[in-house]
């Protein structure tokens, strides 16, 4: 639990049918070749093979699904500023390939027109390393919601995933 007076916290833990498990398999092999395409017609630096930190990300997110069990954690509260922070967990297997395959995903799509502010090694925590992507141009109603700067941050850990939604004081 990240805050003790959060009026709202959910976690859930969730066993997938053989089917299902085919199925996301299916689609994250697929999202191989998306991914690569994507890379290619955005001119986002080489195309990722097998060996590429991305495509071991993917396999690692498939590896978490042929566990066939999914664990998640969600929480809703407020920063230091009164703001709304949205945090969530997500448990996986080989974070550590995730990590690498998002650290190279930001490192790709920094700078580009369409793209908010980067900030990778944002903070560390329990030995994660977060990234902050700030949301480019943001309108009123996130500003007044989750306060000044808002944007996403977030971490992966050997097995878990974490990540928030919020402004500047959404980490502390």
């Amino acid at each position: 639990i990240i805050s003790d007076n959060s009026p709202v916290s959910l976690s859930w833990s969730g066993v997938m049918a053989e089917r299902d498990i085919e199925r996301y398999d299916g689609v994250l092999e697929g999202l191989k070749g998306e991914v690569a395409r994507v890379i290619e017609e955005n001119d986002l630096g080489s195309i990722p093979d097998e060996g590429s930190p991305l495509f071991h990300a993917i396999s690692a997110l498939q590896q978490t699904v042929s566990e066939g069990h999914l664990d998640a954690f969600g929480q809703f509260y407020r920063d230091s500023s009164d703001k709304l922070v949205v945090a969530t967990a997500l448990r996986v297997q080989d974070g550590n390939a995730i990590a690498s395959g998002l650290l190279d995903v930001l490192m790709r799509i920094q700078g580009q027109d369409d793209i908010g502010r980067i900030e990778t090694g944002f903070r560390e925590h329990a030995g994660v390393s977060f990234h902050r992507l700030e949301f480019k141009n943001p309108d009123a109603g996130a500003i007044e919601l989750f306060g000044s700067n808002p944007g996403i941050t977030f971490g992966v850990g050997e097995r878990s995933i974490w990540g928030c939604v919020g402004g500047d004081d959404s980490f502390e």
